[in-house]
């Protein structure tokens, strides 16, 4: 989530907007981020001042379909930061608060 408020800081996510992509924050591609529970992270731009960050799991957490996801969306805002919202497929009382 860092790499992405830098993004918006810096102007990455303004000049990409719905092109920002993992590497245009310093990430491996989607599918080369795995761990115990984790299938994929993927950035993808929207437009020029939102961008989300979608995980998705690989089925080994009980009671978490395989392929649920946790999607943070952050939004620019005038201070050059970033507010972020949550959502996603993963059961609810898994997603995390931001």
């Amino acid at each position: 989530m860092t790499a992405l408020g830098i993004a918006c800081s810096d102007g990455t996510l303004a000049a990409r907007g719905a092109n920002l992509a993992n590497a245009d924050v310093g990430l491996a591609n989607a599918n080369q981020i795995q761990g115990r529970h984790v299938a994929s992270v993927t950035v993808a731009g929207a437009d020029a001042t939102t961008a989300t960050i979608t995980v998705a799991y690989n089925g080994t957490i009980p009671n978490v379909p395989d392929g649920s996801t946790v999607v943070y969306t952050g939004t620019c805002n005038q201070a050059g930061g970033m507010t972020w919202a949550v959502a996603g497929t993963m059961p609810a009382r898994f997603l995390p608060r931001v």
